[in-house]
């Protein structure tokens, strides 16, 4: 299950990164964008160390939702205290943005697509679809059993030599 979940923080990452870099967009967007995407950091460092004894400086931990507010006015983006979006710029759910890298840069359809994150996250999260996902049967573990080797995680290799045969 580890693997599967560390996908999914790769799938997370690659696809911020997807979204800031997108073709197209004029400079301004994507500044707007990556601000965006800093003050989605800077709430989210917040709310991870309210709970901290008040002796704890959270500027040691990230920048505050003010100093990127203030950043942005700097620029010239608009930006507001309580809004999520930078000049119009909001990063999508995580949902949405895997679906959308998926989407252009694989051979996935929309509804392929969007079944990735989910199903990823309910590894990490624990949920039991997600946990039985990893005991359910390899397709060549499949034929193994159906033409009646045993079969053990062990023995997988051995069947798939005598496959080959």
């Amino acid at each position: 299950m580890a693997p599967t979940t560390v996908a999914r923080s790769v799938f997370e990452t690659a696809g911020i990164a997807w979204w800031l870099m997108e073709p197209g967009i004029e400079a301004r967007s994507r500044v707007a964008r990556v601000t965006s995407e800093r003050l989605r950091s800077a709430r989210e460092a917040a709310k991870a160390i309210r709970h901290l004894p008040a002796s704890v400086n959270p500027l040691d931990y990230s920048e505050s939702e003010a100093d990127v507010i203030a950043y942005a006015a700097h620029l010239g983006l608009t930006a507001a205290a309580g809004d999520k979006r930078i000049d119009g710029q909001e990063r999508p759910n995580s949902t949405d943005l895997i679906t959308s890298l998926f989407v252009t840069d694989s051979a996935l359809d929309r509804d392929q697509a969007q079944t990735v994150y989910p199903v990823y996250s309910g590894v990490a999260h624990g949920l039991l679809y997600g946990i039985m996902s990893s005991c359910a049967r390899t397709p060549l573990e499949e034929h193994c059993v159906s033409s009646g080797r045993p079969i053990r995680r062990s023995s997988t290799q051995s069947c798939h030599t005598r496959l080959r045969r």
